[in-house]
């Protein structure tokens, strides 16, 4: 007599779980939304903090052209200022936080400036300057 086992292992198996309907999950969703919320918010507090530092500089640069437009060094060897501009590249090298370096730009000539200036009460002062020309004569300049 055979007989045929096959029907008792099916008997044996669990049934399968009927599993519940999935879900779509939001969390993808927020996660982009609040990663473009923090590159938004990063990048206006970073660009407000650069314009910041970028007013404050050209108002010191301003101040710093109105004391040379007249002195004597620079317009015997520059010529009337027609533009003075932070190198931020070498300023930033620095070490001494009251040296900046400008680019700057005369009728005659052109070069850099290497300015130390303290900050008082009535806007920059000039301690020191160094006119570095293109042909590389450097000019120390008598400050009063």
């Amino acid at each position: 007599m055979s007989h045929d086992f096959s029907d008792y292992g099916q008997s044996l198996q669990p049934p399968s779980p009927s599993l519940p309907p999935r879900k779509s999950s939001k969390a993808p969703i927020i996660l982009v939304v609040v990663g473009v919320i923090g590159l938004a918010c990063l990048v206006v507090c970073c660009g407000a903090g650069v314009w910041v530092i970028q007013f404050g500089m050209s108002v010191v640069s301003a101040d710093i052209e109105n004391q040379l437009r007249d002195h004597p060094q620079i317009e015997e060897h520059v010529g009337a200022i027609q533009s003075l501009e932070v190198d931020w590249a070498k300023s930033a090298a620095e070490d001494d936080e009251d040296i900046w370096t400008y680019d700057i730009e005369g009728t005659k000539a052109s070069g850099e400036l290497i300015v130390e200036s303290v900050s008082d009460d009535d806007g920059e002062v000039i301690v020191a300057a160094t006119l570095r020309l293109s042909t590389g004569e450097v000019i120390e300049l008598t400050i009063d």
